[in-house]
C-alpha cells in the first residue's frame, strides 16, 4: 500500500484526510493535507495545477473522487457551472486563477455547490465587464452611465456576443466534456 505524506508537513495522509495532488511548474508531483493546503498563500496556489490524468485506484483518491464528483452532478449544477464557460470561452487556468484569487481554492477541489457559486459570481463579473466594453466602444463610456436608449443598444450587442459563443461551444454539454478538452 502506498503511504501519502504530504509535501509540506512530511506528515503521513490518513485514509479519511483530503489528500491534493498537484504539480509545480518544474513538472514536480507534490501532495498536501488540507491544512497544508490551506496555508499557502494565493501566489504559490498559483504556481500549481491540479495533476491531470490520474490513473489507479490507490493513487490521490482525493482527486479521483473529486472529480468523479464533478461529473456525476445534477444537471441544474451543471448547467449553472457550463453557462459562464461556454458564454465567454473561458479555460480551466482562467477559472483556476479567478477562483484562486477569490475563493482560495482551485476549482477541481471545489465541491460541486462553490463550484456552482465561483462561476456564477464570475459570469456576473464577466458580464459586468463585457458590458462596458461594449459601451466603451461605441459610446467612449462605462454601461451604468450610458442613457436607457444607449443601453438597450449595447445590451443587444452583448446577447449577441453570448449567442455567437453558445453556438460556438455547443460541443460542451457537461464538465466532462469541458475537462477533456482541456487535457484531463
Amino acid at each position: 500500500m502506498v503511504e501519502n505524506i504530504c509535501s509540506k508537513c512530511n506528515e503521513k495522509i490518513g485514509l479519511g484526510r483530503e489528500k491534493l495532488p498537484l504539480m509545480n511548474k518544474k513538472g514536480e508531483e507534490l501532495l498536501f493535507c488540507s491544512k497544508c493546503y490551506q496555508e499557502l498563500s494565493k501566489e504559490e496556489k498559483l504556481q500549481l495545477e491540479p495533476l491531470k490524468n490520474i490513473k489507479g485506484a490507490g493513487a490521490f483518491t482525493g482527486l479521483a473522487f473529486g472529480v468523479v464528483g464533478a461529473i456525476g452532478y445534477a444537471d441544474s449544477q451543471n448547467e449553472s457551472i457550463m453557462n459562464p464557460i461556454k458564454q465567454f470561452n473561458l479555460t480551466l487556468p482562467e477559472i483556476n486563477t479567478y477562483a484562486i484569487m477569490n475563493f482560495n481554492r482551485h476549482f477541481l477541489f471545489c465541491d460541486n455547490t462553490l463550484k456552482s457559486g465561483i462561476m456564477g459570481r464570475m459570469g456576473k463579473q464577466l458580464k459586468k465587464e463585457k458590458l462596458n466594453d461594449l459601451a466603451k466602444q461605441h459610446f467612449l463610456k462605462d454601461y451604468d452611465s450610458l442613457e436607457r436608449k444607449e443601453q438597450k443598444k449595447v445590451k443587444k450587442e452583448f446577447k449577441n456576443v453570448l449567442k455567437q459563443n453558445m453556438k460556438k461551444n455547443k460541443h460542451l454539454k457537461n464538465f466532462k466534456i469541458f475537462l477533456e478538452k482541456e487535457g484531463f
